[in-house]
C-alpha cells in the first residue's frame, strides 16, 4: 500500500526520481521507447500525435482546471517547448489536464464487482473541504515523460486516496503517492545539449514556477483512450 508523504518526503521523493534524468547525458531513442509505445504507430510517423486506446477507469481532479491553472500550465508548456525545439513532444490538450487520485482499472486488468458502484459511493459521502494543491517547477523522467510536482498543502488528497484504498477492497495495488500533473511526453532523442538545457530549466523552475490551486471537484471517468482523449464522465463530487 501506498503511504501518505509530507512535503518534505514527497519533495525526496520526486528528487530520487528526477535524478535518474541528471545521471544519463541524454535521452537515446531506448529511453523514449516507453513513452512512444502510449502512442499510434502511424501517429508516431506523421507527428500528429494520437495516444492509444487503452481502457482504463480513475478519480481525477481537473478535466478540465480552471482558466487560472491551465493558463499557467500553458506556460509551463511553451517553456518547455521552446528548450525542445528539435525534438518530438506531445503536450497533453488543456482540457485534458489532471491530478490522478486514483486508477480503479488499468489497461490489462479486469474490472472487479461493484467497484464502481463503491467508489461513487465513498466519493459521494466525502465532506465538503478546500484542497489546496501548489506546484513548484516541473521535472522529466528518463523514460521522457514530464510532469508538474504538485504538493498537497494539508494532506487532504492524500488522505481521501488513503481513505479509498483501505474502503474499497478491489482497487489495484498499483497507485500513485504523488500529487503531480502529468503535461506530456518526450518521443525522440534529446541530445547533450539541448538535455543540458532542459535539465537547466527544470532545476530553475523548482523555485520560480509556482502557482496554486484549489481542487474543486473529483471526476470518475471511464478513459478510453490515453491522457483523456477519450473519456464518458460517470459520476462528479463538487466541493464549492
Amino acid at each position: 500500500m501506498n503511504k501518505m508523504l509530507d512535503k518534505n518526503l514527497l519533495k525526496q521523493s520526486y528528487g530520487e526520481r528526477f535524478e535518474e534524468s541528471l545521471r544519463i547525458p541524454e535521452l537515446s531513442l531506448d529511453n523514449v521507447k516507453p513513452s512512444r509505445d502510449y502512442f499510434e504507430i502511424n501517429s508516431l510517423v506523421s507527428k500528429q500525435f494520437i495516444p492509444k486506446k487503452l481502457h482504463t477507469y480513475c478519480v481525477v481532479a481537473g478535466v478540465p482546471f480552471d482558466s487560472d491553472t491551465i493558463e499557467f500550465i500553458n506556460k509551463c508548456c511553451s517553456k518547455i517547448r521552446h528548450v525542445l525545439d528539435d525534438s518530438d513532444v506531445y503536450f497533453v490538450k488543456p482540457q485534458n489536464l489532471g491530478l490522478e487520485l486514483l486508477v480503479i482499472k488499468w489497461p490489462n486488468d479486469n474490472l472487479q464487482v461493484d467497484t464502481l458502484k463503491q467508489m461513487k459511493t465513498f466519493l459521494a459521502g466525502l465532506s465538503n473541504i478546500d484542497i489546496q494543491i501548489k506546484i513548484e517547477g516541473f521535472q522529466f523522467h528518463s523514460d521522457g515523460c514530464i510532469v508538474l510536482r504538485g504538493y498537497d498543502s494539508q494532506g487532504d488528497f492524500q488522505k481521501i486516496r488513503q481513505q479509498a484504498i483501505t474502503k474499497i477492497p478491489n482497487l489495484p495495488k498499483k497507485q500513485s503517492s504523488w500529487c503531480h500533473i502529468p503535461i506530456g511526453r518526450i518521443l525522440s532523442p534529446v541530445h547533450h545539449l539541448e538535455y543540458c538545457k532542459l535539465k537547466d530549466l527544470a532545476q530553475i523552475s523548482f523555485d520560480s514556477w509556482h502557482h496554486s490551486f484549489i481542487i474543486q471537484n473529483l471526476k470518475l471517468l471511464d478513459e478510453r483512450r490515453w491522457y483523456q482523449e477519450d473519456k464518458i464522465l460517470l459520476f462528479q463530487r463538487n466541493f464549492n
